[in-house]
């Protein structure tokens, strides 16, 4: 066991869910059966040396090669049971020390003190971070991305009318997107509270969002164009920005079963892991561009000529519109190139109903052959701005997940610019966008609503062709806005940027593997951040060594004598021995050096009668204890002065 001990110590194993509330030993007993064990390797070393230190020191006091044993020597059992006694009585502990059986008793009464002390420094688990590890990880999919049917059924909501889970998206969208918008407008608050002024999108403030309730995400932007060089070469203000956000999938890849990842609460709470995962992650490119009103004629309907006026009403448009109207490639614009429109581009020009009054916003969601979104902004000096909206998965990205107890971190790593072939539009997307942009009354332009967000979001219409340092851009603000639908879309959807199923929903969820980077907190062996308790591996290698030479001289040696030293047998030599000049004093005043160092030997008479003897003592003791020993010898017929012989015995190992 106390090579099991070293080689837990030296490994610094992780025990993973051996040691979890589901697993072989909860934390809370795994530090009690630790110790337990600890414990037991102490004891059974105790006994394995006192048994060789016994024979040892038993076949030297009975041998013709050794002069016998010093009671320094003998008290070294006392070093093992009682390690106070090397303080208490050093002159002993000096007599014999430097010893090759004085420095193996030394080493063993300190593994003996040490030993608990160096299991639980060196060997029982405690709740750290492990080793990164790069292990296949497999998350289950259920629908594509931006499958908005597959959204709503999934909404939570005690109806169950086609209606009632619309109305559930809606106040889902509404609500995730200003809450996200509100923190967003926060954090733009909070850096200019500290006068810092960034210009390049990557360096502005991130945006934040929150996944059930209880994990916080932060979409990071994509650096792409550069603004001004773009608003020169079209000779107008293009606001251009792409905002990456993390795969919501992993959050319940990190949980599945399949995967084993030890949960916070697998280990009291008190644990976590964190999760780099080499899968897409959803992207929205926001364009915006600004238009002079002459250039709105193409894409507005209330500037055509045979208009019919009762169309531009929220309830009529474009429910009560000609199809015809929206399935072609549309009008010829003056942003065909800069927004892809037309038949070249294979994407139909927008609608919209009418030119929106100031802090006003109207959107088009009807375009055929179309992957995107638009909205139309005037501010309240009547400029006026149409942006689009396209999603896509991204590859050559990475989803960041950070869970404790208390909640988690979710973020993405993306390195694609928006105009790469890696960004390819979803068109299932613009079904979830048109529900959103509809759930937060961007189209209430049509009857001049004046809504809140539309207005807010007019006053960041930029008035240069820069990002300006201090507020953030119409673009980035729609961006903020649009993040909840990246992470409700992304939500049970394929872990790759393709779709390889024949029907965009699976009633029976199908496992893709990801590779993945991962570190989770486990109860783990080893010695922690300080450096000192390297030390405590002399303690126990000393004891492995020592229990390994301890059994195999025990083994080589055979048969047991009887241990002299033992309290028991010694007790019984001395009541059986003469009394011996060397120790006069002894008991007043202490032993000396001299007493320290005398060697006793075992001796046996004639008829058989075992005894201790000094061999530096001038004789026995004449008194009248010696005459009482004299008289009980001649009652058994034995002559005054017997003659005694020494037992011979196998040469011990150590001098």
């Amino acid at each position: 066991m106390s090579g099991l001990w070293s080689a837990i110590a030296v490994s610094k194993p992780g025990w993973g869910h051996y040691i979890s509330s589901t697993g072989f030993l909860t934390p809370s007993s795994a530090p009690t059966v630790f110790a337990l064990l600890a414990k037991s390797i102490e004891l059974s070393f105790v006994t394995t040396f006192l048994a060789f230190l016994g024979q040892e020191l038993s076949r030297r006091a009975s041998s013709r090669t050794y002069k016998g044993v010093s009671i320094a020597e003998m008290s070294m059992r006392t070093w093992v049971l009682q390690p106070g006694s090397m303080v208490t009585h050093p002159t002993g502990v000096r007599c014999v020390l430097l010893s090759k059986l004085g420095l193996v008793a030394f080493f063993a009464a300190w593994s003996t003190m040490l030993y608990t002390s160096s299991s639980d420094a060196l060997v029982l688990p405690k709740n750290r971070a492990g080793p990164w590890k790069t292990p296949v990880l497999h998350g289950a999919v259920r629908s594509s991305f931006a499958n908005y049917p597959y959204m709503e059924s999934n909404c939570p909501t005690v109806f169950t009318g086609p209606q009632n889970q619309t109305d559930c998206m809606d106040i889902q969208f509404s609500g995730q997107a200003n809450h996200n918008f509100i923190q967003f407008m926060s954090n733009w608050k909070n850096m200019t509270t500290k006068k810092v002024q960034p210009s390049l999108i990557e360096q502005r403030p991130s945006v934040p969002a929150i996944l059930y309730d209880n994990t916080t995400v932060n979409g990071s932007w994509i650096a792409g164009h550069d603004m001004v060089k773009v608003s020169r070469q079209h000779g107008r203000i293009i606001n251009n920005v792409t905002l990456a956000f993390p795969h919501s999938g992993i959050v319940a890849a990190s949980q599945d079963a399949k995967n084993r990842i030890l949960q916070p609460s697998d280990l009291s709470g008190m644990g976590q892991f964190t999760l780099k995962a080499e899968i897409p992650s959803p992207a929205i490119n926001v364009l915006c561009a600004s238009m002079l009103h002459d250039e709105l004629k193409p894409l507005v309907y209330s500037l055509w000529p045979g208009r019919n006026e009762s169309l531009i009403t929220s309830s009529n448009w474009p429910n009560k519109t000609d199809k015809a109207l929206h399935e072609r490639w549309g009008n010829r614009t003056a942003v065909d190139d800069i927004f892809g429109l037309g038949e070249y581009y294979n994407r139909s020009t927008p609608i919209f109903p009418k030119v929106p009054a100031g802090s006003n916003t109207v959107v088009n969601h009807s375009a055929a052959f179309t992957d995107s979104v638009y909205i139309l902004a005037t501010s309240l000096d009547s400029s006026y701005m149409m942006c689009s909206f396209r999603a896509s998965l991204i590859g050559n990205c990475s989803t960041h997940y950070r869970a404790s107890m208390t909640g988690g971190d979710l973020s993405s790593n993306c390195k694609d610019a928006p105009d790469t072939p890696s960004f390819v539009p979803s068109k299932d997307w613009a079904s979830v966008a048109t529900a959103w942009i509809l759930a937060l009354g961007l189209n209430e332009g049509i009857n001049n609503g004046n809504a809140s967000l539309a207005s807010t979001l007019t006053y960041l219409i930029p008035k240069n062709a820069s990002l300006d340092p201090a507020i953030p851009s119409i673009a980035e603000a729609l961006a903020a806005l649009a993040g909840t639908t990246l992470l409700l879309s992304a939500v049970d959807s394929q872990l790759t940027t393709d779709w390889n199923f024949s029907t965009p929903s699976l009633t029976t969820p199908v496992y893709q593997g990801f590779h993945a980077c991962l570190q989770m907190y486990e109860y783990q062996s080893g010695y922690g951040d300080h450096l000192w308790q390297l030390g405590f591996f002399v303690i126990l290698f000393a004891t492995f060594a020592l229990n390994c030479y301890c059994l195999f001289y025990l083994a080589i040696k055979g048969r047991f004598v009887t241990d002299m030293t033992e309290f028991q047998n010694m007790f019984t030599l001395a009541v059986n021995s003469p009394p011996s000049k060397s120790l006069d004093g002894a008991l007043e005043r202490g032993l000396n050096k001299e007493q320290y160092r005398n060697k006793w030997s075992m001796k046996t008479s004639d008829d058989q009668h075992v005894y201790i003897e000094c061999d530096k003592a001038s004789g026995p003791v004449k008194d009248a204890a010696n005459s009482s020993l004299d008289k009980e010898k001649s009652a058994r017929g034995h002559q005054d002065s017997p003659a005694y012989t020494s037992v011979a015995q196998e040469s011990p190992e150590f001098d």
